[in-house]
């Protein structure tokens, strides 16, 4: 049988990803309402804790024993010069960092296997310094900028845990424009070595700590936020350059709107909000990347956000409904116009029913990985979705694109909201 799409519950999670649903969005705005009527009294409140927080940051921490090399803000370009840096491992890749530059490559490195990122990263495999951590890619940058991933080359000529050697060529992305760039960086030692990488099991008493904490708060429509304790980085900055409108349909009539703000990112995007609890001129919005959904609410004047692990909200992953091996989802050369372009059909159809993707290579955005659309890097589906189709049994749905807003603007300064204490 093929997947059952419960479109009311693709909507009502498109929504608030976080899982408040509709009887307690009251609660929830009206505990917003509150803190900003205390937002005055707060403020000592807050200054008190900030004082208590050094205390015990540097009671557990204690002094750093070396500072990390900074990098300075500046309109100038990086210089390629030798020198020495700091190699940082993580999970999800190494970052090395000099006073002039850092650059990152993403996928699994120890400080014994660095050498595996010895390879050439052309412009579909750089990426804006943002927090996406897809194996393979890769990305430079400094207090000024970084280097724009289209026309863009970053090569790693040598890495290992005595030196770091790579060059680039494109154009860098500057305060004050795009500047050509192209040159090698030599001669770049390791000064130091700071293991960043999750432990593994730590992350798995974690995991079964959030999973009793669910049990126990299954009633609490907050119980899944409270429990994330993971300090997720999140960029200062989120841009979106346009926006699609789509409207979901079920076989019994009822409809749900949403829209998916797009930019210059294969896997980031966001979700606009609109309730009509936020009060007039409030907004918020869902960015969901690879590692992470965070919420921004701006009501009455107060900016507030929200963070938590992607992985804990695999119900926003939409893209398990829609088959992914070639014998299962197949083109059928059937083609159609959508919003003005032409798109090709992929299909899947067993006794039960049917599930009909209509995908165009012709869309003008860069993202390659939106889950809700059934899109995901390394699928069969070629070009950016723009209808999903179904039926199984007597059950039918639609979630059709019907609006492209090719120049809507968003910018998100995630440094202006404050995270959410509750």
């Amino acid at each position: 049988m093929i997947p059952k799409i419960n479109y009311k519950k693709a909507a009502f999670f498109a929504v608030f990803v976080f899982g408040v649903c509709a009887p307690t969005q009251a609660q929830f705005w009206k505990k917003l309402k509150k803190k900003v009527q205390n937002k005055v009294e707060q403020k000592v409140e807050e200054k008190l804790d900030k004082e208590t927080d050094k205390v015990i940051d540097k009671t557990f921490d204690g002094e750093k024993k070396k500072d990390e090399p900074k990098i300075e803000q500046s309109n100038q370009l990086p210089v390629f010069s030798g020198g020495s840096g700091i190699l940082k491992l993580y999970s999800h890749g190494y970052e090395y960092i000099t006073k002039d530059i850092a650059i990152s490559v993403y996928g699994k490195f120890t400080k014994d296997n660095l050498s595996n990122s010895v390879k050439t990263y052309n412009e579909d495999r750089v990426i804006k310094p943002v927090d996406a951590f897809p194996d393979g890619y890769a990305l430079a940058f400094n207090g000024s900028g970084f280097l724009n991933p289209k026309e863009g080359q970053i090569i790693i000529h040598h890495a290992d845990s005595k030196k770091v050697v790579f060059s680039l060529k494109g154009t860098w992305n500057t305060t004050e424009g795009d500047k050509p760039i192209s040159g090698s960086y030599i001669n770049l030692s390791v000064s130091e070595i700071i293991d960043k990488r999750i432990v593994e099991n730590r992350s798995e008493t974690s995991n079964k700590n959030t999973s009793n904490n669910t049990n126990n708060n299954s009633t609490n429509p907050f119980a899944n936020i409270n429990s994330n304790k993971t300090d997720i980085k999140i960029p200062s900055k989120f841009s979106f350059t346009s926006s699609l409108e789509v409207k979901m349909t079920s076989n019994d009539g009822s409809t749900a709107d949403m829209e998916f703000l797009l930019g210059d990112y294969p896997s980031i995007y966001g979700m606009s909000i609109v309730s009509e609890d936020m009060g007039e001129g409030g907004i918020a919005y869902n960015v969901i990347t690879p590692k992470s959904i965070t919420m921004f609410i701006n009501v009455s004047g107060m900016k507030m956000k929200k963070t938590v692990a992607q992985d804990q909200f695999s119900q926003t992953d939409f893209s398990d409904k829609v088959p992914s091996n070639p014998d299962e989802l197949k083109k059928t050369g059937a083609s159609k116009s959508i919003l003005g372009f032409t798109c090709y059909e992929y299909k899947y159809t067993n006794e039960g029913g049917y599930v009909s993707v209509w995908a165009t290579k012709d869309f003008p955005a860069n993202n390659t990985n939106i889950t809700m659309l059934g899109m995901r890097e390394g699928g069969i589906i070629e070009g950016f979705v723009l209808e999903i189709d179904s039926k199984s049994g007597n059950d039918t749905g639609n979630m059709k694109a019907v609006k492209y807003n090719k120049n809507k603007s968003v910018t998100i300064n995630t440094n202006d909201y404050k995270s959410m204490g509750f």
